[in-house]
């Protein structure tokens, strides 16, 4: 599995730390600090440049370093997304990340809190109709919501799935 960077990809890996014997590719410090607490799991860090502020590892080292795998799954944090279903990030370097990591993974899974709908990221990292599932805290906007259905999207909501890390991790197990 890979998990991109972001504050809501940290609360995913937190939810992942009860399980055993996974194999996650992070391009996120936070991240495989937190997944390196007693757990029994192969962390692979991607190389590339440090981003001090959010220790995110990015760049075209890490994006290059990517190509290398296959994983099942992917779980992608955004910048915003618009309600013509293009979702979007701030970073040039994230986004080719992001690209490179959606390229090598069968599965993937956005997540994403509230305020990133109709957010004001401007670069352009793919569209909803590439992605498989959408997992937030609040029901998005029609237009989004619309958009999904439209592309076969599951869409879920934290307080519709009583929590949305586990329904991210509920989704994980029945594939």
């Amino acid at each position: 599995m890979f998990i991109d960077i972001g504050t809501t990809t940290e609360a995913v890996a937190r939810a992942l730390v009860g399980h055993r014997e996974l194999r996650i590719v992070t391009n996120h410090i936070t991240v495989a600090s937190i997944l390196c607490e007693h757990t029994d799991f192969d962390i692979i860090l991607t190389g590339g440049m440090v981003r001090n502020r959010d220790r995110a590892v990015t760049g075209e080292a890490t994006a290059d370093f990517l190509k290398r795998f296959r994983v099942g799954y992917a779980i992608f944090g955004i910048g915003s997304i618009d309600a013509n279903g293009q979702l979007l990030d701030y970073d040039y370097r994230d986004v080719h990340v992001s690209q490179t990591a959606m390229s090598i993974c069968r599965t993937k899974f956005v997540v994403a809190d509230h305020s990133k709908f109709n957010g004001d990221a401007m670069m352009q990292t793919a569209h909803i109709s590439e992605i498989d599932a959408l997992f937030t805290d609040e029901e998005p906007p029609a237009a989004i919501k619309a958009l999904a259905r439209s592309h076969n999207v599951d869409v879920h909501v934290a307080g519709e799935d009583a929590d949305g890390t586990a329904a991210v991790l509920g989704k994980l197990q029945s594939s």
